[in-house]
């Protein structure tokens, strides 16, 4: 298969759907003026992720120095034996002892995760897809699902007009202001954990205390007053976004406040044109919504079932009808945009709104967010717990 074109015909979305539903082996080569990213699957599932033109501060080796794994004279001294030896940077730096394996390859991860989602900020640009053999990044681990990219991708062009709302920019501070509560003794729930797929069951918020996850509690626990955004993104080692988000969550709770020091004021307002905004970032100047995605993603899938099942799209009371299947998956990624809007406006506000209208006016969604993809309202209303948010019955 031979695929190539521009983004604005075909963008990111289509084509990682396309290459996943078709479980193809070879290498996207995506362009975009003095970028180039090679992507390679196998199988329909991301083995490998290269970036020919990616700049000095997010090499492999800087990254392990910014996250104070390496000092500076350790990593001189081992690019000084990768260059005499032509052998691989994580090798030398496996077999000197500075780092482990596996740390390697937690952030061989990051590094390529981090590339491959700064792909979804792309409005412009070319593409080629060229069906071969791929060799595989011994540093990657295990392959990367498509969808599970798409999603993870819908989810960060989703939330970060939220976040920007609260993280202005790499300069500023915080200060911790109190501790987090302890994590939940109880076993987990395993239908919670998997997020109820395929459920349509209204969506319970969870308590405070189990609310924090993973992220906020890492990064609350680097919080100090004399490190920056960036640094605690140097830090936390699970990238841009996913620390933006928990600095935004501990920032709306009040478990963080911020700092400002000297002209870090004006320097973080600054950041909102030239650092979480730029082109190194994954804050999205994106053109096309998450809702946008949404139908992209979904018309792509509608594609193939039509092209691989025969199914004939008959005209009900008027209406295209839609496959179950993509309807069903419209419809959960949905509800999850939904829930994170009324989550966003009760950190805003101190609770949640009496009714889904108030999303609207807030600026988090658009009114036809409140019916997408099936036309009827949502069900919604408040409970002494929180709300109730499901699909209302045709």
């Amino acid at each position: 298969m031979a695929l190539r074109g521009t983004l604005k015909d075909f963008g990111i979305a289509d084509i990682f759907q396309l290459i996943a539903h078709q479980t193809k082996t070879g290498q996207l080569v995506l362009k975009n003026r003095d970028s180039e990213v090679l992507v390679s699957f196998r199988e329909g599932n991301v083995v490998k992720v290269e970036s020919t033109t990616r700049q000095k501060k997010e090499l492999l080796g800087a990254l392990l120095v910014r996250a104070e794994v390496l000092s500076d004279g350790q990593l001189d001294q081992a690019i000084e034996e990768q260059k005499r030896t032509l052998r691989r940077l994580g090798d030398v730096l496996s077999e000197k002892g500075l780092v482990t394996k596996l740390l390697l390859n937690e952030f061989a991860r990051l590094q390529a995760t981090e590339t491959i989602y700064r792909l979804f900020t792309w409005e412009n640009g070319t593409y080629e897809f060229v069906q071969d053999d791929v060799q595989t990044d011994p540093d990657f681990g295990e392959a990367m699902r498509a969808e599970s990219v798409l999603m993870e991708g819908f989810r960060m062009v989703d939330e970060w007009p939220m976040i920007r709302k609260k993280i202005t920019g790499y300069g500023m501070r915080f200060r911790v202001m109190k501790s987090l509560p302890d994590a939940p003794a109880e076993d987990l729930d395993l239908d919670d954990a998997f997020g109820e797929m395929g459920s349509d069951a209204p969506q319970k918020p969870k308590r405070e205390d189990e609310s924090f996850g993973e992220s906020e509690r890492r990064v609350h626990s680097l919080v100090e007053s004399t490190r920056d955004v960036q640094k605690l993104i140097d830090l936390s080692r699970i990238g841009e976004f996913e620390t933006c988000k928990a600095l935004s969550v501990l920032l709306g709770r009040g478990y963080i406040e911020t700092v400002e020091v000297g002209e870090k004021k004006a320097a973080s307002a600054a950041a909102l044109t030239g650092g979480l905004v730029s082109d190194r970032s994954l804050m999205p100047t994106i053109a096309w919504s998450a809702l946008g995605l949404l139908v992209v993603v979904g018309a792509v899938a509608l594609a193939v079932l039509v092209a691989r099942s025969n199914v004939s799209l008959v005209p009900r009371g008027g209406v295209m009808q839609l496959p179950a299947s993509v309807d069903a998956l419209l419809a959960r990624a949905q509800r999850e945009r939904l829930a994170q809007a009324l989550e966003a406006l009760r950190l805003d506000e101190g609770k949640y709104p009496t009714s889904l209208d108030a999303l609207v006016t807030a600026g988090f969604v658009e009114t036809a967010d409140l019916t997408f993809p099936s036309g009827r309202h949502y069900h919604y209303r408040l409970t002494q717990t929180g709300y109730e948010l499901a699909p209302s019955l045709p």
